[in-house]
């Protein structure tokens, strides 16, 4: 529940600290701009080709028929 009007990206995570981070689809953007610290998970291919291509979003290279597979980044 968002009562003060802002947006979910404008919070900072000092509040609000997770261990795991869960993305569906695409990882989240705060993980890519390296505020989030802690562990992110990409889960779900269900995004097709044309449509990852056509808006930019790099897929993971999911291993084998996995559905789900960590995103580890420089300094994590």
């Amino acid at each position: 529940n968002n009562n003060n009007n802002e947006s979910p990206e404008t919070h900072s995570f000092s509040s609000f600290a997770p261990d795991v981070l869960i993305s569906l689809t695409a990882p989240k953007a705060a993980v890519a701009s390296k505020r989030f610290r802690g562990r992110h998970f990409v889960g779900g291919r269900f995004l097709p080709p044309a449509l990852a291509e056509k808006y930019g979003i790099r897929m993971p290279p999911y291993p084998g028929t996995s559905q789900v597979m960590e995103i580890i980044t420089a300094g994590n």
